[in-house]
């Protein structure tokens, strides 16, 4: 139909012309919106925060599990004294912004092992005192995660300062 007007436009006058398409009613499709649930739409919203702020480069040097780590961290916030943490990395938890390290020592016969956030706040200064620790840095640690170091005998893991 729309061919056999173009053709017969000859025949019409400028005054009998009418617009083939009414452009004032056409609208734009409307655009859906997504996450309508407040626990989906805060979910969405988290998860953007979280990119942004894993874009951020760290400030501390790249480590891996078997390495001996000494970790300068506030106890709480309004504190001016850091304290400071030596240790094994028995396993690095790469999750974005919920990254954590878990750091393993022996302090007076005692094991501590302690989780701590690679983002957290609290955390100044994280220096690698030597690679391969658990090796004596012969050789490279193969496994991700060295949970088996719990059954050896603790000194093992003792980070002398």
């Amino acid at each position: 139909m729309f061919a056999n007007q173009l053709l017969n436009i000859s025949r019409f006058t400028s005054k009998q012309l009418k617009p083939v398409f009414n452009f004032s009613t056409v609208r734009e499709p409307v655009k859906r919106v997504k996450h309508k649930i407040p626990r989906k739409k805060a979910s969405f919203l988290m998860n953007e925060l979280r990119t942004a702020q894993r874009t951020r480069p760290l400030p501390y040097p790249d480590f891996k599990p078997g390495d001996a780590l000494e970790v300068q961290m506030l106890p709480y916030k309004s504190s001016t004294k850091p304290q400071i943490m030596r240790g094994v990395v028995l396993a690095k938890t790469n999750r974005g912004i919920d990254s954590s390290f878990l750091l393993r020592d022996v302090l007076q016969g005692d094991v501590i092992e302690r989780r701590i956030s690679i983002h957290a706040p609290l955390i100044q200064k994280i220096t690698v005192l030597q690679k391969a620790f658990i090796h004596q840095g012969k050789k490279r640690v193969r496994r991700a995660k060295l949970y088996y170091l719990r059954n050896l005998d603790p000194l093992l893991c003792k980070v002398s300062s």
